[in-house]
């Protein structure tokens, strides 16, 4: 359903807030990988290539992925290899397994630890379990820097902060991990998780920002109706000046609708990206999924109508005009802001994506936000030979039920016991 061309400036700035941060994790280990492999498993490379590539895998992943076991695999398969006893590659391969037994058997109860930890993120446990889960983990890296798992604990505590929505600490650690394992979401996922706790905590510091400002606004408000006292003075005319600022936005509010709706086109690309199935179900009727989200909308411009109205009342007797003009300017803007940015996060973000035909911000105007229907209903409507064992006792909608009757063939209808 596309929206307003009101709101969509304020759409793009909080999309340019949540743009994700860039956390770089190329590094030449991540490059290499691949082409290192490749020699490996290539019949034209010579033993010794083949062998400095193995070499060169099993210290890459232990240095820059923290993944001792794909090392140790590596060292194992340059010691299947008929190498003479003094081979520096078998050397290496023999001493770097003992050093890394070595640190197995030093750490071996941590290692335990940390498998109870990743037992310990799948469940569903209260706050105060997972606030004492991170007093231990903290206590156990604290006691064990030189872990050789120490950054995949690491991750586990920044996990453990999300849960707590605690996401600056979790992002200084994300941070950490990645400086020091440039390559470690080879062995585990941390870059999508760090992107998304990135996410969670610019929207955490906007929704605290929002929540302040609404608190200044309102004290704002609240100090100038206490000084200008408009009780004292306020007609009827100005009540009817509001009550036509309410009927105009609702004139405007339908027409939109109307209008934007009428215009409202689409191309198989974007059905592509909304991996819809086809032939896709697409409506821009105003009596649909995205319709309480527009009502929700209304409501929003319905509350700052309010807000500047009430604000003008109580700045309307001020001896210097121009300074009452650029006050209603600015507590218009920054109420304005933040009642959209709310709108956005809260109502938009959370149900429904928005898509360009052209992904730049200069077509920012030509997007829709679209938004998925979940009911069943729609989809068996666009492809009925696609469902089987549809049950007819459990359809509620007469006409639907009809159609159903109708158009879906007799093999893909469950039976009941009756018919």
């Amino acid at each position: 359903m596309k929206l307003f061309y009101l709101i969509l400036p304020v759409v793009l700035l909080t999309q340019l807030i949540f743009a994700t941060e860039n956390v770089d994790k190329t590094n030449d280990f991540i490059k290499t990988n691949f082409s290192l492999l490749e020699i490996v498993n290539d019949i034209n490379s010579s033993e010794d290539q083949k062998l400095e590539a193995l070499i060169e895998l099993a210290e890459g992943y232990e240095k820059f992925a923290e993944y001792n076991q794909m090392s140790k695999n590596f060292y194992k398969k340059v010691l299947r290899k008929t190498l003479p006893d003094d081979s520096p590659f078998k050397l290496k391969a023999v001493s770097e397994l003992d050093r890394i037994k070595d640190l197995e058997e030093e750490y071996k109860h941590i290692d335990k630890y940390l498998f109870t930890l990743k037992v310990k993120s799948s469940k569903n446990r209260s706050d105060e379990e997972v606030a004492e889960n991170i007093s231990e983990i903290e206590k156990t890296i604290e006691d064990n820097p030189k872990y050789y798992n120490v950054n995949e604990m690491k991750f586990f505590l920044a996990k453990e902060y999300m849960n707590l929505e605690k996401f600056s600490k979790a992002q200084v650690l994300f941070k950490k991990i990645l400086v020091k394992k440039p390559s470690i979401d080879l062995k585990i996922p941390i870059s999508p998780l760090a992107k998304d706790n990135y996410k969670r905590w610019i929207k955490q510091r906007v929704d605290n920002f929002i929540r302040y400002s609404f608190l200044v606004l309102i004290t704002i408000l609240v100090v100038m109706f206490y000084i200008s006292k408009p009780w004292k003075w306020v007609s009827w005319k100005h009540i009817l000046y509001y009550l036509a600022m309410i009927v105009l936005w609702y004139v405007v509010y339908k027409l939109s609708l109307l209008i934007l709706a009428k215009n409202f086109t689409f191309s198989d690309e974007i059905i592509k990206k909304l991996h819809g199935e086809s032939p896709a179900y697409i409506s821009s009727e105003v009596n649909v999924y995205a319709f309480p989200i527009l009502s929700s909308f209304f409501n929003y411009v319905l509350v700052l109508l309010t807000g500047v109205f009430l604000f003008s009342l109580a700045v309307y007797r001020n001896k210097f005009r121009k300074i009452s003009i650029i006050l209603n300017i600015f507590y218009t803007a920054f109420l304005s802001l933040a009642l959209f940015v709310t709108f956005s996060n809260r109502e938009l973000k959370s149900h429904g994506k928005y898509y360009l035909e052209n992904e730049n911000y200069i077509n920012y105007l030509s997007g829709h936000y679209f938004f998925r229907i979940p009911d069943m209903e729609a989809y068996i409507l666009t492809n009925p030979e696609r469902f089987t064992k549809l049950n007819r006792k459990s359809i509620k909608n007469k006409e639907f039920k009809s159609w159903v009757e109708e158009n879906i063939p007799d093999k893909n209808i469950e039976k009941t016991e009756n018919e």
